[in-house]
Parts: C-alpha cells; sequence; structure tokens
C-alpha cells in the first residue's frame, strides 16, 4: 500500500500505461480484442485479394516481431555500412524487400501467396549473401545458396501440387 492508499502494481500501471500497453500487444493471446481510443473492440479477421490475404492477430504478431526484428537488423548494419560505400542504398533496399516478403508470408492465407512471399524473401537473402561481389567467399556462398534454394523451392511446389492434387474432386 502507499502514501494514495493504492496497491503498488495499481500505480506501477497506471503511471506505465502506455509502455505496457505497447508492450502487451507484442505477447498479448490471441482472444481477438483490440485496444481502440481506449475502449476494448472485438477485432474480427479482414480479407484482400480473393481471400489469399488475410489480416488476423497472428498476422498482427509476426509483422511486428518481422518489423522489430528488421530494425535491429538496420541499426546493427549501420557499422557494416562502411564497407559498402558505393552500393549501401541498395543493401538498405534489399532489406526492405526482404521485410515486404516476410509481411505478405505472416498475412498468407493460401499455397500460391505463401509461396510467392518466400520467394521474395529467399531471393533477396540470395542477392544479400553475394552482395560483396569483389569477395570469392561471399559469391561462392551466394552460388551455394542459389542451388540449394532452388532445390528446396522445387520440394515446396512439389508439395504443393500434391496438396492440391489431392483436395481435388
Amino acid at each position: 500500500m502507499g502514501a494514495s492508499g493504492e496497491p503498488a502494481p495499481a500505480r506501477l500501471c497506471r503511471r506505465h500505461r502506455r509502455g505496457l500497453i505497447l508492450i502487451l500487444s507484442f505477447i498479448r493471446p490471441p482472444f481477438f480484442l483490440t485496444l481502440h481510443d481506449g475502449a476494448v473492440t472485438f477485432h474480427l479477421r479482414e480479407f484482400a485479394f480473393g481471400q489469399s490475404y488475410v489480416m488476423d492477430d497472428l498476422a498482427l504478431f509476426f509483422k511486428r516481431f518481422f518489423l522489430l526484428a528488421a530494425v535491429i537488423v538496420l541499426l546493427m548494419s549501420a557499422e557494416f555500412a562502411g564497407r559498402l560505400e558505393p552500393g549501401i542504398s541498395e543493401f538498405y533496399s534489399l532489406i526492405l524487400f526482404a521485410l515486404s516478403g516476410m509481411m505478405f508470408a505472416a498475412s498468407a492465407n493460401d499455397f500460391p501467396m505463401l509461396f510467392v512471399s518466400i520467394e521474395l524473401i529467399t531471393v533477396t537473402f540470395y542477392v544479400l549473401t553475394s552482395f560483396q561481389r569483389h569477395r570469392l567467399a561471399s559469391l561462392e556462398a551466394g552460388v551455394k545458396y542459389l542451388i540449394l534454394g532452388a532445390l528446396a523451392s522445387a520440394f515446396l511446389v512439389y508439395g504443393i501440387a500434391l496438396i492440391y492434387g489431392r483436395r481435388a474432386r
């Protein structure tokens, strides 16, 4: 009990309400409840692109996670940027392309959308892996990643085709 007669956790929550709401928005359970303008509202799923793109709480959680990861990567790449003087804008744009692929993957509601978003992520990662073209090890890693990624994409497309073939009537 404090001087005002309120328990300490109540004072803490009242004082740091915005910070707690921000933290809890990343870790809250998916009850489809949203705090909007101080009122708790029921959040429904929203669809786009012929229901191949969905916006729900799980997609929002992963989008926030990917955004946080991208901010951390961009902050960590600041010291690496000194080695990439001529191509720093391309480096940052590739990171943003990979982030957009991750955002689409978080909201994918069917296999074609998921496949296209995963391919957007992997193609940008191929380029980022071999970004330092003057280093032989970087080019070798990029080519190896490209070959393994093409093999993985072929298996993924084959699996998607099997699932679609099995579902057809």
